[in-house]
């Protein structure tokens, strides 16, 4: 099992073959943590955060569901992905954020943080990376897509009157860049 591991540890075979890796790497983490456990129980004590990460990932693969997304090509580089999904109404603006998984361009995920909460959830996405600039450029032929989305997830949003007198006063928030797509939201 070692060795299999380290022959999909290796560069090549990784960049060529991520999902193998990925795979084959949390399988072996699952199977390690549930044979050792067997031999010395403490192990599974402190494997617990590893377990929440199989649970979680877990998890998240149920919920995962394809959609039908817009996209609008803003300019060369920046890419306007509109989608449905379920509420957000209890996530606080500026928090949220959405996994997105382009099926004709990668197998890989990406998170992006989420601009609006009406019916329609709004994703700008900026040509940074490879997956990106791959976006932008079938934004250029293409004006809906199928995608996966995970999510939406983000911090909580308590009624207004938790807040106490915190909540008065001025507020001074400051981004740039790409940065600035969270404070959109607010």
């Amino acid at each position: 099992a070692g060795l299999m591991i380290a022959v999909f540890s290796l560069q090549p075979v990784r960049r060529k073959m991520y999902g193998v890796f990925y795979s084959t790497h949390v399988v072996s983490a699952a199977v390690f943590i549930l044979v050792g456990s067997f031999h010395c129980f403490i192990l599974l004590v402190y494997s617990l955060p590893a377990c929440s990460y199989i649970v979680e990932r877990a998890h998240a693969r149920l919920w995962r569901r394809t959609c039908k997304a817009e996209l609008e090509s803003l300019s060369s580089t920046l890419v306007k992905l509109s989608v449905s999904v379920r509420s957000q109404k209890l996530l606080a603006p500026g928090t949220r954020w959405l996994y997105v998984k382009v099926p004709c361009i990668s197998r890989e995920w990406h998170p992006y943080s989420i601009i609006g909460a009406d019916h329609r959830t709004v994703l700008h996405i900026k040509a940074a990376g490879d997956w990106s600039k791959s976006l932008c450029s079938l934004a250029e032929t293409h004006h809906e897509i199928d995608l996966l989305v995970d999510g939406p997830y983000g911090g909580g949003c308590g009624p207004p009157s938790s807040l106490g007198d915190s909540a008065t006063g001025p507020l001074l928030l400051v981004a740039g860049g790409v940065g600035i797509v969270p404070f959109a939201d607010l």
